[in-house]
């Protein structure tokens, strides 16, 4: 856990330097860092981790009934089993999930490693990435699809979108959204759908599969990650849960709301994946679903921060003060990449 606390104090050290090349450099360092803590990492750092190293080395078949969809994650893992070197499938499949990530911090974030905090602090960031691997990499890589139809090159958007539902067919679930690209949305609105969001992730459990029905006849692929929602059927978020899940990044939504552009894709799709994220809280990993989207805060936040009024930028100091907390309580532990080891 030391480990963490370096990190993180390193990252805030490097958010308040004010020269540009020196922030450069600092970007480079903590990228690096990062990188050289993923591709070198035991396999018993991260609760999955070792599971995937046995099926590239094919000791194990436990995504084999996805391989018929998933068919790009079906060619890597082929080739790496083929290779048959254990520390291999830890150092492609890190350079594949964090390089196109930082790509994407180097080219739309204002302040690079203010973002890097944020990924290393949010439920869905580096810890769950060094477990959640492939969902990881197909995140990523979405990231790019968002980038190229910000700036209207939709048949590039096309490429990695595809090359991602070949990764993890849980992508499809993006397609419902597609019509934001097109769509205004006033902020009372915004506001209002956070807030009922808010109180019915507090007061009810949803089943997502069951409000969204509608879409598996379509994208049946979808089914293979029903155990999202029902791995734990019969299990409710205890209070904390829920405050660490709703609350950080509702205030993160209204905050790039006020300060922001509705017309800013970014914006929106963040806005929805807070709005999923809390409608459905009371089930134990339903973030999942959503984290292609929420992701976005590491670009939102850093760059609207500049504009705030000082209430609002005590508020985002506040909050991530408290993810901090969250993350040193939590989320290591919950991800198992809490005690850290390297391979060799």
């Amino acid at each position: 856990m030391g480990l963490y606390v370096i990190l993180i104090i390193l990252f805030v050290i490097a958010c308040f330097e004010k020269k540009r090349k020196t922030k450069e450099l600092y970007f480079l360092l903590c990228c690096a860092i990062l990188l050289f803590l993923a591709c070198f990492r035991a396999a018993s750092v991260g609760v999955d981790h070792a599971d995937y190293i046995d099926v590239s080395l094919g000791r194990a078949y436990r995504f084999e009934e996805k391989v018929g969809v998933e068919i790009v994650w079906g060619w890597i893992n082929s080739v790496l089993s083929k290779l048959q070197v254990r520390p291999l499938f830890t150092i492609t499949t890190s350079l594949l999930m964090l390089v196109p990530l930082f790509m994407f911090i180097k080219k739309e974030s204002s302040n690079k490693v203010f973002s890097l905090l944020l990924f290393l602090l949010i439920p869905t960031g580096y810890c769950f990435f060094l477990t959640g691997i492939r969902q990881s990499i197909a995140t990523a890589f979405l990231l790019w699809s968002f980038y190229f139809v910000v700036n209207k090159r939709y048949v590039y958007a096309l490429i990695p979108f595809i090359l991602v539902a070949g990764i993890h067919a849980s992508v499809f679930f993006v397609i419902l959204f597609l019509p934001l690209i097109f769509i205004n949305v006033k902020e009372k609105i915004l506001y209002a759908l956070l807030v009922v969001s808010a109180l019915t992730g507090f007061l009810y459990r949803l089943s997502i599969f069951d409000v969204f029905s509608f879409i598996t006849p379509y994208v049946g692929h979808l089914s293979y990650y029903e155990g999202y929602g029902s791995y734990h059927a019969d299990e409710m978020m205890n209070l904390n849960g829920l405050i660490s899940v709703i609350v950080p990044s509702t205030i993160f939504a209204i905050v790039a709301i006020k300060y922001g552009s509705c017309k800013d894709l970014y914006l929106k799709l963040y806005c929805c994946g807070v709005i999923g994220t809390n409608f459905f809280a009371n089930v134990p990993m339903i973030g999942r679903y959503f984290m292609y989207f929420t992701i976005l805060q590491i670009i939102l936040i850093p760059n609207i921060f500049p504009r705030c009024s000082r209430i609002a930028k005590v508020g985002i100091i506040l909050t991530i003060s408290y993810m901090v907390l969250l993350f040193l309580l939590y989320i290591p532990s919950s991800t198992g990449t809490d005690q850290y080891k390297f391979f060799f």
